[in-house]
């Protein structure tokens, strides 16, 4: 985290599995024993849980972070370079969420992931075609 990627990393990290790994998380006893949980994945609407794809946990960093706004956005943020405010997580991650750049990031983060697909279905039909 904060350092430049290429184009090409960019699509190698989309293409993965994310990094959302599953407690128990470590406990920092500077913020009162408070911890990343799972939860935070998720939002609580009227109609259920949703999905919050973006958000990240490294395990190296003991951070969370956006992998949108860390890959596409040009503004640098805590959630670019990791996030451990544990105690005020909940409103960070509303904030975030619905700032401009966040938006916009996540518009061209699925952009690049349908591109992909589109390029894995383009590859597989070449394939196809060589083989017939």
């Amino acid at each position: 985290m904060g350092k430049t990627l290429t184009d090409e990393y960019k699509k190698i990290i989309i293409s993965l599995e994310p990094s959302r790994p599953k407690g128990p998380f470590s406990k920092d006893s500077n913020q009162n024993d408070r911890s990343f949980s799972e939860s935070y994945y998720f939002s609580t609407t009227k109609y259920g849980p949703v999905n919050r794809l973006w958000l990240r946990y490294s395990t190296v960093l003991d951070a969370a972070y956006c992998e949108s706004c860390w890959l596409l956005s040009k503004l640098c943020s805590h959630w670019s370079t990791g996030l451990r405010d544990w105690k005020h997580l909940s409103s960070r991650i509303e904030e975030h969420s619905k700032s401009k750049a966040h938006i916009e990031a996540c518009a061209v983060h699925d952009l690049w992931r349908k591109n992909r697909a589109i390029d894995k279905n383009l590859e597989e039909e070449i394939i196809l075609l060589e083989e017939f």
